[in-house]
């Protein structure tokens, strides 16, 4: 807003920038030159047209007004304002072409009547209530139809193969379906989800591009407003952090904040969570980070059906989808479900019936409540299990019904407990089920500590089976 270019960095212009770049072109302008502007750009933009490469145009011109309504502009004088008044654009334009204030009145005359019936259709329109303030967040639907597939019905494969068969089908659906991301090319995508996608698809539909995750995820959020449907794949989920400003200020609230005027159509692909000393900053499960930001939807899927129909609904979806994707899950295997399989966005599954407990879990927790569930019959307890897939939104009803059978429930995540994503489902729950309740909701969840590197210490700070079975067995038998 107020500190000087020649305060903040080493060139003067962006042109110094630019120009050091091989096969960039690169040319300044007077930005208050609307003709001039036109004159400069028509040859660069033949020049890349022709495959001549890219280029800068670096447009000189001044911000009139302050940089908001509160900058009383202290960091330059009235004297540098009225000099640069004398250069506004339309009247350097209305000098190019000759024409005097007459000739130019009645353009300003419709430009200030078209100002002033907004400002009158603003001030006489309703307030509005609070159906309003949360319209255009609702969940889009997904569109129904088959995708051509290799793989049949019914044949066994693993997740990685699953995805990579989603994906595929999902590319020769739509032509408006592209991937983006670092090394899915032909290296095949850090876990080789997307191996020998590039060979059939050629580098328009599978772009790789550098690593910089601001970038392409800020560029999937542009071609999704502009009618395409990105793909993109963080190589870690951990790398979340580098490309927020894109995906919560841009992605998630562009259709809220243009009245469904613009929609986002994107696929975040992330794979998250542990994978036997990858450390701290490359085995993180953020999904709570994500779920705390309206106009995003969150998925998780633990089985292969699931994550077939769960990526299908998120691809033909115009809602921006995060979809979280374990790497411990990838090897795991079943079968292909049929070409027009789409499970729907915000629907649970009880994956096992029981009325002694509910087990409510997610990704890589499924395998822990499977087990501890089997364990937990051969005592004599039966438990249920509910498997969310999607966590925003989640199923709450869901869990509410399966709660009301029960009378207990132990959430299950890998993820950090403190402040988790269990934290934020016990506590919308806890006032509606405390009549049904015959134990405290309980989670065992993962400590509160960075991923240890060493493969034998990450296993001492994320649940277990023998948690998961200790917690389960305290709450059946004690209470």
């Amino acid at each position: 807003m107020s500190t000087p270019v020649e305060r903040t960095s080493a060139c003067a212009s962006f042109t110094e920038w630019a120009e050091r770049y091989r096969g960039m072109a690169v040319d300044r302008v007077d930005g208050n030159d609307v003709l001039a502007v036109r004159e400069r750009f028509g040859p660069l933009a033949e020049r890349a047209r022709a495959g001549g490469g890219p280029a800068l145009l670096e447009c000189l011109t001044y911000r009139q007004s302050g940089h908001s309504k509160s900058d009383a502009r202290v960091y330059r004088t009235r004297d540098e304002e009225a000099r640069w008044a004398e250069r506004d654009p339309l009247r350097v334009l209305a000098a190019r072409a000759g024409l005097d204030e007459a000739a130019c009145a009645p353009a300003r005359a419709e430009v200030e009547d078209e100002l002033e019936a907004a400002v009158r259709f603003a001030l006489e329109s309703p307030a509005g209530d609070l159906a309003l303030a949360l319209s255009d967040l609702e969940v889009l639907p997904p569109a129904p139809g088959p995708a051509p597939m290799d793989v049949g019905e019914g044949q066994e494969l693993s997740l990685t193969e699953a995805l990579r068969e989603t994906l595929r089908g999902e590319l020769r659906r739509d032509p408006a379906t592209l991937l983006v991301g670092e090394d899915i090319g032909v290296y095949g995508g850090a876990f080789g989800v997307t191996r020998g996608l590039l060979e059939e698809f050629g580098a328009e539909r599978v772009r790789e591009t550098p690593i910089s995750e601001s970038s392409f995820v800020g560029t999937s959020v542009g071609a999704s407003a502009g009618g395409l449907r990105p793909v993109c794949e963080l190589m870690f989920g951990d790398f979340l952090a580098c490309c927020m400003d894109s995906l919560v200020n841009h992605g998630a609230k562009f259709r809220y904040m243009y009245a469904d005027t613009i929609r986002t159509p994107f696929t975040l692909r992330l794979p998250v969570g542990r994978r036997r000393g990858y450390g701290g900053t490359h085995s993180q499960s953020l999904e709570a980070w994500l779920t705390h930001v309206p106009g995003l939807i969150v998925l998780f899927p633990a089985t292969v059906e699931d994550a077939v129909g769960l990526l299908r609904a998120a691809i033909r979806s115009d809602s921006p989808v995060c979809f979280l994707e374990h790497k411990l899950l990838y090897p795991a295997r079943g079968r292909m479900p049929a070409a027009d399989h789409v499970v729907p966005i915000g629907e649970a599954r009880v994956d096992r019936e029981g009325g002694d407990l509910t087990l409510v879990t997610y990704g890589n927790g499924l395998g822990l409540a499977r087990e501890a569930a089997r364990m937990l019959a051969g005592r004599g307890h039966e438990a249920e299990i509910l498997d969310l897939r999607s966590l925003a939104p989640y199923d709450r009803e869901a869990v509410l019904r399966s709660v009301q059978k029960t009378g207990r429930l132990l959430f299950v995540q890998e993820a950090v407990g403190d402040g988790g994503f269990c934290d934020r489902v016990l506590a919308d729950l806890g006032p509606e089920a405390f009549p049904w309740l015959r134990a405290p909701l309980t989670k065992v969840a993962g400590l509160a500590c960075p991923m240890p590197s060493s493969p034998d210490l990450e296993e001492l700070v994320v649940p277990d089976v023998r948690a998961v079975l200790r917690a389960a067995v305290e709450l059946l038998e004690r209470y």
